[in-house]
């Protein structure tokens, strides 16, 4: 029954976007809520669709952040679309505080990768561009599924410690 709650509510919101769910309006749930109803509605599917799309990507950056958006890949870590893109979102969670970087950060971090729902999400992040910009012919920056995990920034000297919490969730640098 669960279910199919989430699902009439999913479908209420699909009628005042049209199905683009980038479009719905802020209200101050639907953005915050949305991954979780997807996975109750049991529409694993639909999700994925949604966290690969640009224009999802752009829009709840915009209206969420980059946390925000990030916890919405949080237990879809099997899928290695999915992995590549929330670790690009999290190398580049300290560039993103400013969202208009999206497309660079797609292109750079994800430019080599062959699989085609990556380069379908970087041709969609292409078409989002009206002025001219340098995009890279081959990815520049730092590989998603290598060692670095994510760049931390707010210190202006250098760091001397560091601690991280038992359960590994929370760092403290100073």
């Amino acid at each position: 029954e669960l279910a199919g709650l989430q699902q009439r509510l999913l479908v209420a919101y699909g009628e005042t976007c049209g199905g683009q769910w980038s479009r719905v309006e802020p209200d101050g749930y639907f953005y915050g809520q949305a991954a979780r109803h997807f996975r109750l509605a049991g529409q694993g599917e639909r999700l994925k669709a949604l966290l690969l799309d640009y224009g999802w990507l752009a829009r709840k950056l915009e209206v969420a952040g980059v946390n925000g958006l990030l916890a919405d890949y949080e237990g879809l870590l099997t899928d290695p679309e999915l992995k590549l893109v929330q670790a690009t979102l999290r190398l580049s969670a300290h560039v993103l505080v400013i969202p208009v970087q999206l497309t660079e950060r797609l292109w750079g971090h994800l430019r080599d990768k062959p699989q085609q729902e990556i380069q379908f999400l970087l041709c969609q992040a292409e078409q989002t561009y009206t002025h001219p910009w340098l995009r890279p012919t081959y990815g520049n920056l730092t590989v998603p599924d290598g060692p670095l995990r994510r760049t931390l920034s707010g210190h202006i000297y250098w760091v001397h410690s560091v601690a991280i919490s038992p359960d590994g969730k929370r760092v403290v640098s100073g």
